[in-house]
């Protein structure tokens, strides 16, 4: 099922990957990087923005992870509600930095845990699901179910979700799937590569956003990887075609499309 919204005019897009929001408590520090966001936040404060549109995991939810079960030390004092009391104040700050913009949360597999939680736990229903909890109706931020019933957001000529595929390629294997241009989170990597089909007069491409969280998560344990923070500017026409930049965050900071440098 896919979401699509024709832009009527020129429209700027922010589009952020991965945060990860988990309130530091014992120890542990938070889930996003809170000086990445503060210098991103300023950045975007400073612009008009018609959409922003988060492609899934803003929630951490390391409490219920199945991960988990067996090492409760590490979730020791952590409470479903705290993490939404989080959630919420990220939401209230960030659209006060946002005045007018249209804004889409996308369901990653991290949001969807709470989901997995109330079927091992029916009698919870009706009162931790994301969209309630995180007063998303009132907020006017559409709600798009990627991970557990394969919805999908477009904006003219690009598609977003939070992403299926961890493989070498999985850029490719995101476009060549869906077969039209996709952008999407999940692997915590930038990633890009152009498709082309068979009888199309373009090519496509799929495109991994990278992440706004912590790297040094617990579970990763110091383990080297191939994350990398960055976030997304997005230029459509009325025609639906449009232009993207992926900005990298180094050491907390980045020059943004405008040639600004924020830290």
């Amino acid at each position: 099922m896919i979401r699509r919204e024709a832009p009527r005019k020129n429209q700027r897009v922010l589009v952020l990957p991965d945060i990860h929001l988990r309130p530091a408590m014992n120890g542990v520090p938070s889930g996003e990087d809170t000086e990445t966001l503060s210098a991103l936040q300023r950045y975007v404060a400073n612009y008009p923005w018609n959409q922003v549109v988060m492609l899934g995991d803003l929630m951490d939810f390391d409490c219920i992870s199945t991960h988990n079960i067996n090492k409760l030390r590490l979730v020791e004092g952590r409470r479903i509600q705290r993490d939404y009391d989080h959630g919420n104040r990220f939401l209230d700050s960030w659209q006060r930095a946002t005045p007018g913009a249209v804004w889409t949360l996308i369901e990653g597999n991290h949001d969807e845990r709470i989901e997995r939680y109330i079927d091992a736990n029916p009698a919870l229903e009706g009162s931790l699901e994301v969209e309630a909890k995180l007063d998303l109706k009132s907020r006017g931020i559409r709600w798009v179910r990627f991970w557990s019933k394969g919805e999908i957001y477009s904006i003219g000529n690009a598609h977003f979700g939070h992403g299926l595929y961890t493989n070498k390629y999985h850029a490719e294997k995101h476009a060549a799937e869906y077969g039209v241009c996709f952008f999407y989170g999940h692997t915590h990597d930038v990633q890009e590569m152009p498709k082309s089909l068979r009888g199309a007069d373009k090519a496509i491409v799929g495109q991994s956003m990278g992440c706004l969280c912590r790297y040094d998560q617990p579970y990763m344990r110091g383990r080297p990887s191939k994350w990398q923070q960055a976030f997304g500017v997005f230029h459509f026409r009325p025609d639906g075609f449009f232009n993207h930049y992926v900005v990298n965050i180094f050491d907390h900071g980045f020059i943004s499309p405008e040639g600004e440098y924020c830290k």
